[in-house]
């Protein structure tokens, strides 16, 4: 069963790590599920006998297999979406995803800056290999415990949006869609996107078609002409929903894709001490203002920062719509 796994297809090992051949035929099913069934018989009875919390090797084996099937849950997930033959999941109702964006908009508020300010954070943790620790387990990534400077710098107040992805991809004359989206015609078939990919030309003076280099004014982001929203759809396990009633929903797209889009909105994606910084600064807030943080909590799933030179750090509220470029 574990020759080879069904991997992609790779021709050329220098694009991915080595294959061993294809086999000319699979296990059966049936030989497949007893094995399964095999190892979730000796799961239990680890779990059982409490040998999973006597053992910190069993228990840091129980660990890397729960993490590794989460995995494959979490990718199964985004390629069912990404399907035209999914179904909804089962027993639940279909959300009215109209009432949902018109409760959305009442809703809606400014996406400010918000300054993250200089501080030294600690990531990663303490695992011996040797199995002698006790607490979380970690992968070898994230060992030691280390001190990391982080500059002060400044971070929009939530994820970037299907609308601002949108207006972006209509301001710089890109057809190319990201996968969570699709595209209705006239005679109701669906397309992922058309074969063009990237443009980089736009057309639009100043590289972005607005002021301030950011595709913003310093009042309301400019909205979608209704023309452009008419066919684009965006992926759901319920199916397919009109891209106007998914306007406030954070955009799911690869990392190129926002790198681009936060680029071209004056900013760009955050490092991984970054996000860790401002996840640290907003858990010290959420410390001595319980209660009182409401619309100012500080995501960074797919945010984007603009770093804040020292010399300005006297001014916090210098442009803060805006930000300060690189």
């Amino acid at each position: 069963i574990f020759e080879r796994g069904i991997d992609p297809d790779v021709d050329n090992p220098d694009n991915c790590h080595a294959h061993s051949e294809i086999p000319d035929q699979w296990p059966p099913v049936e030989e497949i599920l007893e094995y399964q069934a095999q190892v979730r018989r000796k799961v239990e009875g680890l779990y059982a006998s409490g040998a999973s919390e006597a053992s910190r090797r069993v228990g840091r084996s129980l660990w890397i297999g729960l993490e590794h099937e989460i995995m494959h849950l979490e990718t199964l997930l985004y390629m069912l979406l990404q399907s035209d033959n999914r179904m909804p999941p089962p027993r639940t109702i279909r959300p009215d995803f109209e009432k949902r964006a018109a409760r959305d908009a009442e809703r809606e508020v400014e996406n400010q800056w918000f300054t993250i300010p200089e501080q030294v954070i600690t990531v990663g943790m303490d695992d011996p290999e040797d199995n002698s620790g006790s607490g979380h387990f970690g992968w070898d990534n994230e060992k030691p415990m280390r001190k990391a400077h982080v500059r002060s710098f400044q971070a929009k107040g939530r994820p970037i949006t299907n609308e601002e992805y949108a207006i972006y991809l209509d301001a710089t004359d890109n057809d190319h869609l990201p996968a969570s989206w699709t595209r209705q015609h006239a005679n109701g078939d669906l397309t992922a996107h058309t074969p063009n990919g990237y443009t980089n030309g736009n057309g639009h003076t100043n590289g972005n078609g607005y002021t301030n280099g950011n595709g913003y004014h310093n009042s309301h982001p400019t909205k979608l002409h209704p023309s452009y929203i008419s066919n684009i759809l965006v992926r759901t396990v319920y199916g397919p929903v009109s891209l106007a009633h998914a306007l406030h929903w954070p955009v799911s797209a690869s990392y190129d894709e926002l790198a681009r889009c936060a680029k071209w909105m004056g900013g760009r994606i955050p490092t991984a001490e970054e996000a860790r910084s401002i996840y640290s600064y907003v858990d010290g807030l959420r410390l001595r203002e319980v209660g009182k943080m409401g619309a100012r909590r500080v995501p960074a799933v797919n945010a984007y920062v603009v770093p804040f030179p020292p010399s300005l750090l006297q001014f916090p509220f210098l442009d803060i719509e805006i930000g300060i470029k690189d």
